[in-house]
């Protein structure tokens, strides 16, 4: 990954309130907040390259710890991304 790959890396990064609540929102141990946020943003960035710039929408699925309940079973999250002109959108799925 350089620079000068269509600069997805560098573009901002907008997080519905539903995905940071569910993704990124830790409130047993604020602590791990980072480390959340983090994958979660991996995630983006690894599925923008792999996608390609052809296409403005895409779904992808994170798995990560409930933010509260059973911390053992992972839960999945259909996520979807919207490549605006000026920032990635990060927003639940739509349900099919």
């Amino acid at each position: 990954m350089t620079l000068n790959d269509n600069l997805p890396s560098l573009m901002p990064v907008v997080i519905d309130q539903t995905v940071w609540q569910s993704a990124v929102d830790y409130p047993d141990d604020p602590a791990l907040m980072e480390e959340r946020l983090s994958n979660l943003l991996l995630s983006v960035l690894l599925t923008l390259r792999t996608a390609g710039t052809v296409r403005e929408t895409l779904t992808f699925t994170l798995y990560c710890l409930p933010p509260q309940g059973d911390m053992a079973t992972p839960i999945a999250l259909s996520l979807r991304l919207i490549r605006a002109q000026h920032h990635v959108l990060v927003s639940p799925a739509p349900f099919a």
